[in-house]
């Protein structure tokens, strides 16, 4: 008598084990596709619409920008190297988005009809 008879294919054992290291790669992918999306919906909020406002630094009247701390490339560097810092990091820098003055990039803005910026702009 045979001592063991495998009637499987013999490749497909090989098939089965190559296939099933392929879907790490694919929850990889759907994991960087939704944190991608993540991303985009936070720089698409985008912080505060820049508004008219007087600049205490530098006296400069008009509008503002906004500003993000931090770095793109620190926050490219971390998504390339894993998903979980990068996603953290995307998320702290577009939570402390602020608006700067357009000329000297200074934080000490007030409303342009504001009376300390009617009274510092007139003098």
């Amino acid at each position: 008598m045979p001592e063991s008879l495998d009637l499987r294919a013999p490749g497909r054992q090989h098939a089965r084990m190559e296939s099933d290291s392929f879907v790490p790669l694919f929850w990889l992918g759907v994991a960087l596709l939704v944190f991608g999306c993540i991303a985009l919906l936070c720089r698409a909020a985008g912080g505060p619409a820049p508004q008219l406002r007087y600049c205490k630094r530098c006296g400069q009247s008009g509008r503002t920008t906004n500003s993000r701390p931090g770095s793109n490339a620190v926050e490219l560097l971390l998504w390339l190297g894993a998903l979980a810092p990068g996603l953290f990091y995307t998320l702290w820098r577009n939570s402390r988005v602020h608006a700067v003055c357009a000329g000297c990039g200074s934080a000490e803005i007030i409303p342009v009809d504001s009376p300390l910026a009617r009274q510092m702009g007139s003098s």
